[in-house]
């Protein structure tokens, strides 16, 4: 009446995992190793390409800063010859026609623009 006949188990996912653990502990580790040593190259890839990003990117503020600079400079530039042709323009005007008050507005312009370069 036995009908039950003596069968082994089938192996698990856990059993075979350890099988194969046990006879390739040495490629098992040359994998890690080399794994690691792809993964530190690769950090390494990342880090020299950020790097240069960042070289790139801080020589392209330098250019921005300096071309700021160059504008900053030749608005000042304007501004002294737009001050300058207003004082030419105020030292060639005829007062002879003039009421009292403007020849005397003018008079103390024309003597705050010579005195000013006179400082300089």
């Amino acid at each position: 009446m036995d009908n039950f006949v003596n069968v082994k188990r089938p192996v698990g996912r856990k059993g075979e995992k350890e099988r194969s653990f046990q006879k390739q502990p040495m490629k098992r580790k040359n994998k890690n190793i080399t794994s690691s040593t792809q993964f530190a190259g690769a950090l390494d890839e990342i880090k020299e390409y950020k790097t240069k990003l960042l070289e790139k990117k801080l020589e392209m503020l330098g250019k921005t800063c300096a071309q700021e600079e160059e504008k900053i400079r030749i608005k000042k530039e304007r501004l002294e010859m737009d001050k300058f042709e207003e004082d030419e323009r105020v030292m060639m005007m005829d007062l002879n026609g003039s009421l009292e008050e403007q020849q005397e507005f003018y008079t103390y312009r024309k003597m705050e623009i010579l005195e000013k370069r006179r400082v300089k």
